[in-house]
């Protein structure tokens, strides 16, 4: 799984496929979220140049 900010602001989440399936309940799908908005916010808030 892979977390990004694309050049437009665009929050992307990649996930990518393995041979074993995966499975989150959805709580863990929430936490995921809350993560990534955390992250999206810090990385906004840095004014990064893209």
């Amino acid at each position: 799984m892979e977390l990004a900010v694309e050049k437009n602001n665009n929050l992307v989440l990649t996930v990518y496929k393995t041979d074993k399936a995966q499975s989150l309940t959805v709580e863990q799908w929430e936490e995921i979220a809350r993560r990534a908005r955390a992250y999206y916010a810090e990385v906004l808030a840095s004014g990064e140049d893209w």
